[in-house]
């Protein structure tokens, strides 16, 4: 019983270590979108975007083959490269 408190008791303040650290950094460094993110930031993004997405669709390969035909069908995915839009096309109207 001994042993298992003291091992949770050293898990508690290893974890508490790391969070201060992360606290430490955050604080000196601050949070920008134009700096490069510290090693810890980038850790944890990259591991919770793992846990975010379930084990079994990770496995998932896309079923469709890139091919040119299919790249002239896709849309863009960004606003910014979507083409601008003409007084017929905003009004919808053909």
């Amino acid at each position: 019983m001994k042993k298992i408190c003291g091992l949770l008791m050293l898990g508690f303040l290893a974890t508490l270590g790391i969070l201060g650290w992360f606290g430490y950094q955050s604080y000196s460094t601050g949070f920008s979108a134009k700096a490069e993110p510290n090693e810890l930031e980038v850790l944890i993004a990259r591991q919770l975007r793992h846990l975010a997405i379930p084990y079994e669709n990770r496995q998932l390969r896309n079923p469709l083959p890139v091919t040119q035909e299919l790249m002239k069908e896709a849309r863009p995915i960004s606003p910014t490269i979507a083409p601008p839009a003409t007084p017929t096309t905003a009004a919808g109207t053909p």
